[in-house]
């Protein structure tokens, strides 16, 4: 959890696009911005769609550049992990956009309490350097794991998540259980793309449960994921890839899928 974020989120300048409530929110502040500090973060947690954290960080950018103030606003990307995205192929094409775009990256720093009412963003470095930053617009991506009712369960790991093989999807100590898709332990991005790579396996896996014959439940997953990444401008990066070896996975050959394509935009 992040301390401060509860009492604050949809007012003081932040908002959230994982929030039901306050998504709403986000494009109001990003309409009410005009100069300042802006700042969107990452959490150290697995989250809903890997790519959104910054998708909102480019189309924030793109919408302040088409208003004419871009020059008048500080950007600043946060993310705990080592680079600002998992798949090195991709990472360092998504390098190239922020520097292009004038947002700073900042990598190995994570959100750890948000003051709304004074507008100050308190962060952590990977060496354990506490630091704040001033701010006029947040966007913060929040802790995630799977729903209350599934941790009360018994049946998440310690991160949370279902505990489930990476590979049958079936749970580690109740073979009767198979989870995929945003709640489960699968160590890849969470997406609607791995989800129809998990889908079959696990349906194959069941039946064959279902059917009173467990050594054939050996259906496997891959590891296969996909993050369309807006960039803004009406355009997109389609960054396919394995989340398991964190290898590129391109199926749209030809074209190189690390540069963001209107083509790809419009799919």
């Amino acid at each position: 959890k992040i301390k401060g974020l509860r009492e604050t989120l949809g007012k003081n300048g932040v908002a959230s696009i994982y929030s039901y409530e306050f998504s709403p929110v986000v494009w109001q502040n990003i309409l009410k911005t005009s100069r300042g500090t802006a700042l969107f973060t990452n959490p150290a947690t697995a989250v809903n769609c890997g790519g959104a954290p910054q998708k909102i960080a480019y189309l924030a950018e793109s919408a302040w550049r088409s208003a004419g103030v871009r020059n008048q606003i500080d950007i600043k990307f946060f993310t705990p992990s080592p680079g600002v995205f998992a798949c090195p192929y991709y990472c360092k094409a998504l390098d190239k956009i922020m520097v292009e775009k004038g947002i700073q990256a900042n990598v190995k720093t994570n959100l750890v309490e948000v003051d709304g009412e004074n507008q100050l963003a308190t962060f952590e470095r990977g060496d354990g350097e506490i630091f704040t930053q001033k701010f006029d617009f947040l966007h913060v991506t929040p802790p995630m794991s799977a729903p209350n009712f599934l941790q009360d369960s018994g049946l998440t790991n310690a991160s949370g998540f279902v505990d489930v093989d990476k590979e049958t999807c079936q749970h580690s100590r109740y073979p009767n259980v198979f989870a995929l898709g945003d709640c489960s332990s699968l160590p890849t991005s969470k997406t609607y793309s791995a989800v129809s790579g998990q889908a079959p396996v696990v349906v194959h896996n069941v039946q064959s449960m279902l059917r009173s014959k467990p050594s054939e439940a050996n259906a496997a997953y891959d590891g296969y994921t996909a993050c369309p990444i807006l960039i803004g401008d009406s355009k997109l990066m389609m960054a396919e890839f394995n989340g398991y070896t964190m290898e590129p996975a391109p199926t749209f050959w030809p074209l190189d899928q690390r540069v963001p394509r209107w083509v790809f935009y419009f799919m």
